[in-house]
């Protein structure tokens, strides 16, 4: 992740060395587009509520199913999707805006006329 960035990450609160909500922060920091679903066999309300403030997606706890993980990242992916989308739009947008020609003082602007 040092180098290279995902779509999805799937991230757990406690590793060995390192704590995960530090990975989250510099995880967004680096990659803000990364979505982050957490999974945590210790889950409180107070971690849910950092790592959700810190940008993750979702928050899920152990023991999780499968079924749970592909619903959640498949989630992420189009909530991704849309994000990318939403993006795109404003960017044609502003391009579009930039582009159209001002039309001089004194002449109709109605395209009727």
């Amino acid at each position: 992740m040092q180098t290279e960035k995902f779509d999805i990450v799937l991230l757990d609160l406690r590793l060995p060395g390192v704590d995960g909500m530090t990975i989250l922060r510099s995880l967004k920091e680096r990659w803000p587009e990364s979505e982050v679903i957490i999974i945590t066999g210790y889950p409180t309300l107070e971690t849910a509520k950092e790592a959700v403030t810190l940008g993750a997606y979702d928050y899920l706890a152990k023991p999780v199913g499968p079924e749970q993980v592909i619903e959640a990242a498949n989630a992420a992916m189009l909530h991704k999707r849309w994000a990318l989308r939403n993006d795109a739009d404003r960017s044609c947008q502003k391009s579009q805006e930039s582009s159209s020609p001002e039309v001089p003082a004194g002449f109709p602007t109605n395209p009727n006329l």
